[in-house]
């Protein structure tokens, strides 16, 4: 009988002691997420400040939730600051400029505001109207920058999938900015991430998938002129200027990379300047939701395509920044092998020296270079006498005290300083 009463009780006690653990640890488990929600709270706090839901237009009979904006400003910004308007996908039909994940911490660690910008959907509106919207926002940012800590001159677009069209669409054609007074160039810099309309008819003919196709059929319609209206690479022109572009795109995906690469490419030959990015790795999705987070490759070749691009132009270096430019000509009919080696006081030598292949990097530090240069002191003596047929494959190699940048070309001929400084800004 005594034992089965000291069974009874320690049945009894067992069950409450071992729940009575469990909830004391759930209880320390929820006290440390607690904590840690809470230092990430005050770490934001400290990063940036917020306002939410700004509209930025009217629109009659618009839902005021589509026109607005949430903005994020650097707290401890001594200057003006830089800002990137980020515009969200979602096949132009639905999204949030809620869905940024880090984007603002991100960008807030380094010194540069957010603005998310929502925007009307199909088919409330047509794609010409959302970039439009786009454009309203723009125009907000400058109005309202000196209220932001903002630095007009130094805004930059991006967007990823739907998003990405309508930022490369505002930047490349004219129009939409026009109302405001403002030249697409004026912008500081432009970065689609992985979108699939900045060639439209290209789009539809190597389309993802039948949903995919069936996506950019209901948005765009399938008359071609409609399809070159929608398509950024349709606008690019000689003789126009435009802000730099970083194209970022999925490698593994079926359309993005040809786009981009074939954006990039149209872009240089008008006389822009841009760079088309394989993120490896990445899928459609995780390339935007995994954007600022640390260690991601991606976000880094995005921010050194931001600094490098706020920093052109801002401080003049001193006239004759260069050791020596170097050109090799070689080909014609008689076979010519000529090196011209110009020093920065004017001298003229020949000798072998040659310089590594210039990178992407290099290639845009080079830009800078290019634009802070006296090119005045490049002697007009620099001549083609020879009078052979315009065939020769030029190597131009620029030597400045901190690298070595070397860059070449086919089928022409220079005949002085004018023409080089021409031939550099082709290659930009």
């Amino acid at each position: 009988m005594r034992f089965a009463v000291a069974m009874f009780f320690l049945l009894c006690w067992f069950p409450s002691s071992f729940n009575t653990a469990q909830a004391q640890e759930n209880n320390d488990r929820f006290a440390e997420s607690l904590e840690r929600t809470k230092e990430r709270i005050q770490e934001k706090r400290r990063l940036y400040k917020h306002q939410f839901n700004i509209q930025y237009a009217k629109k009659p009979n618009a839902d005021e939730r589509r026109i607005s904006l949430d903005i994020f400003w650097p707290r401890q910004a001594d200057n003006p600051t830089p800002v990137v308007i980020f515009v969200h996908g979602g096949a132009w039909q639905f999204g949030d400029k809620r869905l940024i994940n880090q984007k603002q911490e991100w960008l807030a660690k380094n010194g540069i505001a957010l603005v998310s910008v929502n925007y009307r959907f199909f088919p409330e509106v047509n794609f010409e109207q959302q970039a439009a919207d786009v454009a309203d926002a723009i125009s907000w940012v400058l109005q309202n920058s000196r209220q932001y800590n903002i630095d007009k001159q130094k805004i930059f677009l991006m967007g990823h999938s739907a998003g990405a069209h309508l930022v490369a669409l505002v930047a490349t054609d004219p129009g939409y900015l026009a109302k405001y007074a403002i030249k697409t160039h004026e912008l500081k810099g432009v970065i689609p991430i992985d979108g699939g309309g900045l060639d439209v008819a290209l789009q539809i003919e190597i389309a993802e998938s039948p949903t995919n196709l069936r996506t950019y059929e209901k948005i765009f319609g399938t008359d071609p002129e409609r399809h070159k209206l929608a398509s950024p690479v349709h606008h690019l022109k000689s003789g126009s200027q435009y802000a730099p572009f970083f194209v970022a795109y999925v490698p593994t995906r079926k359309s993005t990379p040809t786009q981009a690469k074939n954006f990039v490419k149209k872009l240089q030959s008008v006389g822009g300047s841009g760079e088309a990015y394989g993120a490896k790795g990445k899928t459609h999705m995780t390339i935007n939701r995994e954007l600022g987070i640390d260690g991601d490759e991606t976000a880094a070749k995005i921010m050194e395509f931001i600094k490098f691009n706020c920093a052109a132009g801002q401080e003049k270096q001193p006239a004759n920044v260069f050791d020596e430019i170097m050109l090799h000509k070689s080909g014609g009919f008689a076979g010519i092998n000529i090196i011209h080696t110009i020093s920065p006081d004017g001298e003229i030598e020949s000798n072998k020296k040659q310089g590594r292949q210039i990178s992407d990097k290099k290639l845009r530090q080079l830009k800078q270079l290019i634009a802070n240069t006296d090119w005045s002191q490049i002697p007009k003596s620099v001549r083609n006498a020879d009078n052979v047929a315009d065939d020769f494959h030029w190597s131009i190699t620029i030597k400045t005290e901190q690298a070595t940048y070397r860059f070449e070309i086919d089928g022409l001929q220079l005949k002085n300083h004018t023409e080089l400084l021409g031939l550099v800004r082709m290659l930009e």
